[in-house]
C-alpha cells in the first residue's frame, strides 16, 4: 500500500513533535473511501503560532488532525489532513489515544461523509484533550461532537476506547 501523499512538513522546535507519522496514518485509513484522495500536512499551528503555543503549553484542549474537503480549490476532489504537534512529552498519549479511539471515528466519519457532488466543504477536526489523555471528533461547522467512552483516564492512565459494536 502506497504512502499518504505528504505536501509539506513544518519543522519545529526541540519542545515539539507530530504525534502520527504517514505510516500509520496509511494503515490506518487505508479502508475509507477516500484513500485515493487524501494527502497529508504536517503544519507547526492550527492558528496565529504564539497562540498556539500558549495553547499547548497550558494544557487546554486543541486540534491535532484535520480532515477538510474543498470542493472549489486547487485541491478540488481532495481530502486534505493537517496533522498538528503536541508537547514533546505528551506525543506517545496523543498517538495512542488517536489509534485507539481518534482514528476509528475519523474512519466512521469520512466513511459517511463520501462526498461525490460537493456544494460546499466538509470538515472535522480531532480534538486533543492533554490533562485527560484522549482525543474526540467535532465538526466546527455543525458543532457535532463524538466522544470515547472514558473510564478515569489521565496521561498516566490507561487510554479510552470505543465500545466495542453490537
Amino acid at each position: 500500500m502506497p504512502l499518504i501523499p505528504t505536501h509539506g512538513k513544518s519543522k519545529l522546535s526541540a519542545d515539539f513533535s507530530y504525534p502520527i507519522g504517514s505510516e500509520l496514518l496509511t494503515s490506518n485509513l487505508e479502508s475509507v473511501p477516500q484513500f485515493s484522495k487524501l494527502f497529508l500536512s504536517f503544519t507547526d499551528s492550527t492558528f496565529p503560532a504564539t497562540k498556539f503555543r500558549k495553547t499547548v503549553l497550558s494544557d487546554d484542549k486543541y486540534y491535532i488532525l484535520d480532515a477538510t474537503f474543498y470542493p472549489k480549490s486547487h485541491f478540488f476532489d481532495s481530502w486534505a489532513l493537517g496533522i498538528y504537534p503536541v508537547r514533546r512529552g505528551l506525543k506517545k498519549v496523543a498517538r495512542d489515544a488517536l489509534v485507539s479511539h481518534g482514528l476509528p471515528m475519523l474512519r466512521e466519519w469520512l466513511a459517511n461523509h463520501d462526498v461525490t457532488n460537493p456544494v460546499s466543504g466538509v470538515r472535522c477536526v480531532l480534538m486533543f484533550v492533554p490533562l485527560e489523555g484522549y482525543v474526540y471528533l467535532r465538526e466546527p461547522k455543525t458543532g457535532f461532537e463524538r466522544r470515547p467512552i472514558i473510564d478515569k483516564v489521565s496521561v498516566t492512565g490507561v487510554s479510552p476506547t470505543l465500545p466495542e459494536p453490537q
